[in-house]
């Protein structure tokens, strides 16, 4: 009798958590201190697809930039249950699975460093993934019914190359008992995890769809490869300038989305640059002097791009810094985004190293669930490029999982994509999706989320 009003006590407990916070359903939020200076915010939404959450399994949402938004836009325009209008998303994960957004690496979105000198923010995916780690203690310690939950991370872009390093760490520490945390599988969409083999098929994929003559396709071609050249020298400096001139090159080149080449573009008075994916511009002028003569052929004509404007959302921005942080009660001087650029700067050095070899250790040193996923048409993480490091893997399946069948995924009578599942690795080619798979083609992503952690509502 006194068991069953233990349990009875502790699910009134449980099932009372969460408040109001923006929008619909239950929620939690707050503030990680990781160290005397930096502060990580996070907002969990409680499933809406049960009273007794702790039914369902946790996913942790990493974005991208670095230095984009998890709580901003994996929030409102991806997953969240309100998109940037504030209308309800019919894809809404909340309605399956709790979701955890967290502003990750510090200085990302609400997450704040207190003093702006560049030593205090993160400046690799080690130590992202330990400050993750100081996260994570607080938030189960915090949320303790959360312990033995199965738990996912999913991670978008350089958010996918930043959850590689955080789930192996995970991984290990929940082995050795230093943390409690029921964690079962890692998600990489679109994912940053082998720059070189991204870029290096920007000429193709643009060239065969007619975004560049033969011309364009080989200086960009050249460009890559003398790219990969300088990385071989382990030279990571240079090898991020240089990619960064190669982005402005495709620029001058064709006016194509990065993040989806079928999105219409409209004529501006100087090229328009995601700042999503490149929220520094740079000094045209200095990048030229560093330059081999040879790089490319036309950096006179870049020059005229100076004026280089960098778009910003600015919907999500005065939503995040005004309703948000007032619904939130979020006191902080430091604003929604405003440190951003010194995420990117501080990772700089970082920006172009691969972490394919934490990919295989998580592969053949764990017993997590990896899943990638790639939109037909993301240009900046194409298909082909993703495809060139997973077939490049080192693991132990990997003979069997070359010859696994790929499958159609049929969604009431139409071809969505295909997949291809075998032992811990699974692939997934999305159609009609660009960067963000579920901006681009939600209900296949959700079809997806239900296959990675085997939900069936």
């Amino acid at each position: 009798m006194v068991l069953k009003y233990c349990v009875f006590l502790f699910l009134c407990i449980v099932l009372a958590k969460g408040k109001a916070g923006f929008g619909q359903g239950r929620q939690n939020w707050g503030f990680v201190p990781i160290n005397e200076k930096s502060h990580m915010f996070w907002w969990l939404y409680y499933t809406s697809s049960t009273g007794e959450y702790i039914q369902k399994p946790l996913v942790i949402w990493l974005q991208g930039g670095p230095g984009g938004s998890s709580t901003g836009i994996g929030n409102f325009l991806e997953i969240g249950p309100l998109n940037v209008d504030l209308e309800e998303r019919e894809a809404d994960w909340t309605k399956h699975v709790n979701v955890l957004f967290v502003d990750n690496p510090v200085g990302t979105g609400f997450s704040y460093v207190s003093d702006s000198d560049i030593d205090y923010f993160a400046k690799n995916n080690s130590v992202i993934a330990q400050d993750f780690l100081i996260f994570l203690k607080r938030f189960f310690h915090e949320n303790p019914e959360f312990q033995y939950t199965p738990t996912y991370i999913f991670g978008q872009s350089y958010g996918g190359k930043m959850a590689t390093d955080i789930g192996l760490l995970l991984y290990q520490e929940s082995k050795l008992g230093n943390i409690l945390c029921n964690l079962k599988g890692i998600a990489l969409g679109g994912p940053w995890i082998s720059p070189i083999d991204s870029i290096s098929y920007w000429h193709s994929y643009l060239y065969n769809l007619g975004f560049i003559d033969y011309e364009g396709s080989e200086q960009l071609k050249n460009m890559t490869d003398f790219i990969r050249g300088v990385l071989s020298t382990g030279d990571y400096t240079k090898a991020t300038l240089y990619n960064r001139v190669v982005q402005y090159t495709v620029n001058l080149l064709t006016t194509v989305d990065f993040h989806n080449i079928m999105t219409k573009q409209v004529k501006q008075s100087s090229v328009l640059l995601n700042s999503s994916w490149l929220p520094i511009p740079i000094d045209i002028e200095s990048v030229g002097d560093s330059m081999p003569d040879d790089f490319f052929q036309n950096f006179d004509n870049i020059k005229k791009y100076k004026g280089i404007k960098s778009s910003k959302p600015e919907n999500l921005y005065r939503l995040m810094n005004g309703p948000v942080r007032d619904a939130l009660n979020i006191t902080t001087e430091h604003r929604w985004g405003d440190q951003r650029r010194l995420v990117h700067s501080a990772l700089y050095l970082d920006n172009m190293k691969p972490v394919t070899d934490v990919v295989e250790r998580l592969l053949n040193e764990t017993d997590l669930e990896i899943s990638v996923c790639n939109g037909q048409l993301d240009l900046i993480v194409n298909t082909p490029g993703t495809l060139k490091w997973v077939n490049s893997l080192k693991w132990n399946n990997k003979n069997q999982w070359t010859l696994a069948d790929r499958t159609p995924i049929i969604l009431e009578n139409v071809y969505e994509g295909y997949q291809k599942r075998y032992g811990k690795l699974n692939f997934y080619w999305v159609h009609r999706a660009g960067h963000m798979v579920p901006t681009g083609n939600p209900q296949t992503m959700l079809y997806i989320l239900k296959q990675i952690i085997g939900i069936d509502d």
